[in-house]
C-alpha cells in the first residue's frame, strides 16, 4: 500500500518557486534540434503558402 493516502491535500499552495522574472514570457529551448529544423521548414512554407506559391 502506498502513502498517497497519508498525504495532505497540497491543492491551491503555491508551488515554492517561481520562474525568474527575466525568463518569464520567453520561449524555453526545443527539445531536440529536430524541433529546430521542424520550425525552420514551417517558417519557409508558410511564406509559400502567404504568397500563393502551392
Amino acid at each position: 500500500k502506498g502513502i498517497a493516502h497519508e498525504l495532505p491535500n497540497m491543492q491551491g499552495i503555491d508551488p515554492g518557486w517561481r520562474m525568474p522574472e527575466e525568463l518569464e514570457g520567453e520561449e524555453l529551448p526545443t527539445a531536440s534540434p529536430v524541433d529546430e529544423l521542424r520550425k525552420a521548414i514551417d517558417r519557409a512554407h508558410s511564406g509559400l503558402l502567404a504568397d500563393g506559391g502551392i
